[in-house]
């Protein structure tokens, strides 16, 4: 009977200690807090809920005007194509993040070359490459309140809107983004119509 009080007392004995070991656990060896750690954060423009698992940094001050778009071309099929780039002229985000194009609403500077080859098309307008700024409106990837004028061989100005598409997916320097411009079109100051690029 003896042996069976000795045996019970360090069955108990050993119960308690192995709950003891068991409720505490083990210890972080790292010497850190329980403290969740902070998600990585991203640059996001305003209002923009961030991807999962990330946090945004906004910046308040507004960012530097920059390239929005490059290399957007155009062409009518008929008398002439062109290449321009989009400048972001009131910047209110990130124009080096890759979503810009899509994400920017605001002001824009325009420049870019006009080549004619077939001006009897455009009404008379002289062969040759002509050289363009205008300025417009742009709302992820429409551009309305669009001017442009055209000095070279002649004085050719468009008016109108425009609106940026690409097969492949538009991005900043993409060799295939393409301009659907929507314009009324003048040649040294007469009428030449409506004329729509792909």
């Amino acid at each position: 009977m003896g042996q069976l009080k000795t045996f019970s007392k360090w069955t108990i004995t050993s119960v308690a200690v192995l709950g003891i070991f068991v409720a505490c656990g083990k210890k972080d060896d790292g010497g850190g807090s329980n403290t969740v750690a902070p998600l990585p954060v991203v640059s996001c423009y305003q209002g923009q809920v961030p991807p999962t698992g990330y946090s945004c940094s906004y910046n308040s001050g507004g960012y530097a005007n920059g390239n929005l778009l490059n290399n957007l071309q155009f062409d009518d099929g008929l008398s002439f194509t062109g290449r321009l780039s989009l400048t972001a002229t009131s910047a209110n985000i990130d124009l080096n993040h890759p979503s810009a194009y899509a994400m920017y609403n605001g002001p824009v500077a325009i420049s870019g070359q006009l080549t004619v080859t077939n001006g009897g098309a455009l009404c008379g307008a002289p062969n040759g490459t002509y050289n363009f700024n205008g300025q417009a409106t742009y709302m992820g990837g429409t551009i309305s309140g669009l001017d442009l004028t055209v000095n070279g061989p002649a004085a050719i100005r468009f008016v109108g809107a425009a609106v940026i598409y690409n097969p492949n997916g538009v991005s900043r320097d993409s060799a295939t983004n393409r301009l659907t411009l929507q314009v009324n079109a003048s040649v040294n100051g007469g009428s030449c119509g409506y004329i729509m690029t792909y």
